[in-house]
């Protein structure tokens, strides 16, 4: 209890502490982040990346601010490769930039239920663009998206995942998406989805607005709890949402696949 308190503590504390003027530099890509603090990237950089991750964040306590520069994979549908990663470190922030064309915009997290200790992350005012699978997925202990842009999600070749896509997908306790626009989900009707939280024991979803997907938001019916209020969808194929609690004010229109 003492760790995710800390955890959420760290996000309360840093996002208005680290002005960009105090981070560090990232002036080349791909890289790989080993310090805590503040990382901020200086310039707009283009990439052709079968696999891997044009940022890799090895440390814990770290604020990667593209200080509105973007990040473009130009290796095509069948890449692997991410914008943004973190694997099973806690307390990262990302926002301020675009990222486009990877399989995975930015991941954060853990890949088992059985890491959730590992959390505190959020993803902020973020562009995030024609990425093949998923815009952003976090899984963990105290997640946060709110205030990004998830456009055109989709179109991977990669073998088993042909015609899915995942604008945002949350997995894990406590998660809060606020003030998101997804604009598109490509693929399969069944199996292409908005905003996504899974396995969770408490989650908001509200003021988002979901455009032309199979699924809008949907949240793990065997959550303990979960919230989704004034959000707005448009062309969705199968379902607008599908919560636990519907807080009210969520409107919008199904359309027939």
């Amino acid at each position: 209890m003492l760790r995710h308190f800390a955890i959420l503590l760290f996000a309360s504390l840093l996002l208005p502490a680290a002005a960009v003027a105090d981070c560090r530099t990232i002036d080349r890509l791909p890289t790989e982040i080993r310090d805590p603090g503040c990382h901020r990237l200086t310039t707009s950089a283009e990439l052709q990346l079968a696999n891997g991750a044009a940022i890799r964040i090895l440390a814990d306590d770290d604020v990667l601010d593209l200080d509105g520069h973007g990040i473009v994979n130009t290796q095509g549908s069948s890449n692997t490769a991410v914008g943004v990663m973190a694997y099973e470190r806690s307390n990262i922030v990302v926002r301020n930039g675009s990222i486009r064309g990877f399989q995975t915009g930015v991941a954060l997290g853990v890949s088992t239920p059985a890491g959730w200790d590992f959390g505190g992350y959020t993803d902020e005012n973020l562009q995030l663009y024609g990425n093949t699978l998923f815009g952003i997925d976090v899984r963990g202990f105290g997640l946060t998206v709110r205030g990004n842009r998830v456009a055109r999600t989709g179109g991977s070749t990669q073998r088993g995942r042909i015609g899915e896509g995942h604008a945002i997908y949350a997995q894990g306790n406590l998660v809060s998406i606020v003030d998101n626009d997804v604009l598109g989900v490509s693929g399969n009707p069944s199996d292409t989805w908005g905003i996504t939280v899974a396995g969770n024991n408490a989650a908001v979803v509200e003021r988002n607005r979901v455009l032309s997907t199979g699924f809008g938001v949907v949240v793990d019916q065997n959550a303990s709890s979960g919230t989704c209020r004034d959000n707005t969808f448009g062309e969705i194929a199968i379902a607008s949402y599908d919560c636990p609690i519907d807080g009210g004010g969520n409107s919008g229109e199904i359309r027939s696949p």
